[in-house]
């Protein structure tokens, strides 16, 4: 049998290879904060995992020609790329160093960011003890941003430097929120850029691709960005949170007051085509997973997603829905094999760029129903932001794409944060119109938080055509629409003259001046003929 050398990973020589070395004209300046890391404090931790390391380092050393030094290579790769049957056997391997040496776990000081760690693990994990998971952590892992892995709520995390920042999902705060600790320096940012590079296949960055998106093995998905994109090296992550929260839990938790339940009932279940807006964190991707949950499930959808964010199939795997993940596939060739399914609506999960033009598309071929979200949160600007990325990409004209927007999407849901309790809130119900008379874009608040008062205010402004395209899809549910909003505006009107935003007034196209001029014009020529007409008449009685 004849040996094959076996070369263990090395941060180091990964690196050269993909040319992550960082000139010294480009070396980070660490700023000086009251906050810093301070590695006495949390001596012992740092000894017992380096006396691991060291320890399994040096059976590589032995091994290294034999098939235990390839096992153990294979093994720490795969457990970096966070496979969980790697994790585990690193752990067990972990577990073992302590109890051999004679190290109990109470007896070492775990720095801040580690602990906790193993009560968040899988079921199989959790039995090791929290200075194992430490030990994997700092060896193997996401070093100080493991500690995100405790709060499995929060949606996201990000580094800017050495400084980490959590977004604490807890009522009342809900924002991003800097750490009490921070990576001990820009070597340990760079070791972990280089762990996260190798879960994406013939990746690399460098400073002339400098910007690196990729999903990891865990689920989440991460943005990388170096010098000299970024002054300094600035790491995102993002997690799927793919819990299902209803219609009415959203109701309970005070995203809109109870009298508009049956509002948001009626839109989802007539079809309306429908934009969910807001800030990242507000809850769009919750409210439209509870939309699509809160039709029927013989309704057949489908939905085009960049990565599995939605979860439609995982909370109800009969539901006639299906579900495109695209992951680097080409958007066109999605959408094209998506129409080809038999589905009434369609849901695309963000609009950002090439989504603009399939999300027209996908309205234009269906029936009515579709849903997406955007992060815009001036509504009234929808048209023009969507129709520049539709003329972008296509060379159409933008004046017409903005129409076209205008004209296919029907109501524009707000979500943003209360100020006092940064609780998710409904900010307004829209619709938005498309006159085809004057080519005017508007939007129409149906329904809308008043920032002054704290209390939601309604009018029954709603087109003819969209009650009609609503009454025929479903009766029931378009009757209590009408009825309900009726009945709210007359409690709690908006106030006459507020809640209509006319995009691009007729009246500031000089053509349309000149035409509205030239129509006066006809109608005093018109009346002045009339008078004419009168007097002659008379005339010619009294002759």
């Amino acid at each position: 049998m004849s040996k094959r050398k076996v070369e263990r990973f090395s941060i180091v020589r990964y690196s050269t290879h993909l040319g992550l070395g960082v000139s010294s004209a480009m070396a980070e300046q660490v700023i000086k904060r009251e906050i810093v890391y301070q590695p006495s404090s949390h001596h012992s931790f740092f000894k017992v995992s380096s006396q691991f390391k060291t320890e399994l380092d040096n059976f590589f050393k032995k091994n290294k020609e034999i098939k235990e030094g390839e096992e153990l290579t294979d093994l720490e790769t795969q457990a970096i790329l966070g496979r969980p049957e790697a994790v585990t056997t690193l752990l067990e391997k972990i577990e073992t160093f302590l109890q051999e040496n004679k190290i109990q776990p109470n007896q070492v000081e775990l720095p801040v960011y580690y602990r906790d760690l193993n009560l968040t693990s899988n079921e199989e994990q959790r039995k090791y003890s929290n200075l194992a998971h430490a030990i994997f952590h700092e060896e193997y892992g996401w070093n100080a941003l493991a500690y995100w892995l405790t709060v499995p709520n929060s949606y996201a995390m990000q580094t800017v430097g050495t400084y980490i920042w959590v977004f604490d999902p807890n009522p009342g705060v809900r924002r991003f929120v800097l750490m009490p600790f921070q990576l001990k320096s820009g070597k340990v940012v760079e070791k972990i850029i280089r762990l996260l590079v190798r879960h994406k296949e013939n990746a690399k960055i460098t400073e002339g691709e400098p910007v690196l998106e990729l999903d990891l093995y865990t689920g989440e998905r991460v943005q990388i960005a170096v010098e000299p994109r970024m002054r300094r090296k600035v790491i995102t992550f993002r997690r799927v949170l793919p819990q299902y929260i209803t219609l009415q839990q959203h109701r309970d938790s005070g995203m809109f007051p109870h009298e508009a339940y049956p509002l948001m009932q009626s839109i989802t279940l007539c079809m309306a085509n429908t934009i969910i807006s807001g800030e990242m964190g507000s809850g769009k991707t919750s409210l439209l997973r509870a939309m699509i949950h809160e039709r029927p499930d013989h309704i057949g959808g489908f939905s085009i997603e960049d990565d599995y964010e939605i979860h439609i199939s995982t909370v109800n795997p009969k539901k006639k829905f299906i579900e495109f993940i695209l992951r680097g596939s080409s958007f066109e060739e999605t959408i094209k094999a998506a129409l080809r399914t038999d589905a009434e609506y369609g849901v695309i999960q963000e609009v950002r760029v090439d989504e603009a033009e399939g999300a027209m598309i996908v309205c234009e071929r269906l029936k009515k129903g579709f849903i997406s979200t955007t992060h815009i949160w001036r509504t009234e600007t929808i048209p023009e932001q969507w129709g520049r990325l539709i003329s972008n990409k296509n060379g159409g004209q933008l004046e017409l794409e903005q129409r076209r927007v205008a004209e296919y999407i029907d109501l524009i849901i707000l979500l943003g944060f209360d100020n006092e309790t940064r609780k998710t809130r409904l900010l307004s119900l829209e619709e938005l119109r498309y006159n085809r008379q004057n080519k005017e874009i508007s939007t129409h608040k149906l329904m809308r938080l008043n920032p002054d008062t704290g209390n939601y205010e309604y009018r029954f402004d709603v087109s003819k055509q969209l009650l009609a395209e609503m009454k025929a899809k479903s009766l029931q549910w378009y009757n209590t629409f009408v009825k309900t909003l009726k009945m709210l505006e007359a409690q709690n009107p908006i106030p006459e003259g507020e809640g209509v935003t006319i995009f691009n007034p007729a009246i500031a196209d000089p053509q349309y001046r000149q035409a509205l001029a030239a129509e006066h014009l006809a109608q005093e020529q018109r009346r002045v003929g009339d008078l004419l007409e009168q007097l002659l008449a008379t005339m010619g009685r009294g002759g």
